[in-house]
C-alpha cells in the first residue's frame, strides 16, 4: 500500500505543478520551431504597451510596435506587407508564456499570425539579434525555404 501513497502523490504533485505554471512548450529542435512560424523577422522594438484589463494587477497582454526592413523578413513577407512597422503581441505574463522585449534593442523574432494580428511566446525563438551567428541566420533562410517550397521572395 505504501507504493501506492507514493505513485499517486508523485501523479498528484506532477499535475498540481504543470497546473500552476501554466505555461508549457514543446521541445522542438530550434530550426523546427522557426520553419513552423509564420512569420520570423529582424526588428527593433519601438514602443511597448501594456494592457491591465478590467483587474489592473498584472497585465493581460503586451503590445510591442517593432520597426522592420524588408531585407529583415526571412519569413512571412506576405503576411507583414509593405509597411515597415507591426505591433506583435503577446501575453502579459511569464506565466501564461508571456515574452519581455527590451525597447530600442534588435532581435531575431519568431512567431505566428491570427486574423491579421501578429503574435509571440516564450516557446518561440526569439534571440536578440547580435547574439545570432551569421552563419546561423543563413542556415535559417535557406531550412526555412528547402522545408517549405516557397520561393526567395516568399520566405
Amino acid at each position: 500500500m505504501d507504493r501506492f501513497h507514493v505513485l499517486c502523490l508523485f501523479i498528484l504533485s506532477t499535475v498540481s505543478i504543470c497546473i500552476v505554471n501554466g505555461c508549457m512548450c514543446d521541445f522542438s529542435r530550434r530550426p523546427d520551431k522557426v520553419c513552423m512560424a509564420d512569420f520570423v523577422l529582424k526588428a527593433k522594438i519601438l514602443r511597448e504597451d501594456l494592457d491591465f484589463g478590467e483587474y489592473g494587477d498584472f497585465p493581460i497582454q503586451k503590445n510591442y510596435t517593432v520597426l522592420y526592413k524588408k531585407r529583415g523578413i526571412f519569413k512571412g513577407s506576405r503576411l507583414l506587407g509593405s509597411g515597415n512597422t507591426a505591433v506583435i503581441q503577446t501575453s502579459g505574463t511569464p506565466w501564461n508564456c508571456g515574452t519581455t522585449f527590451e525597447l530600442n534593442k534588435k532581435y531575431l523574432i519568431s512567431g505566428f499570425e491570427s486574423d491579421g494580428s501578429f503574435f509571440t511566446n516564450i516557446c518561440q525563438w526569439n534571440p536578440e539579434y547580435n547574439t545570432v551567428l551569421s552563419t546561423r541566420r543563413r542556415e535559417i533562410r535557406k531550412t526555412c525555404r528547402d522545408q517549405s517550397g516557397l520561393r526567395e521572395n516568399d520566405i
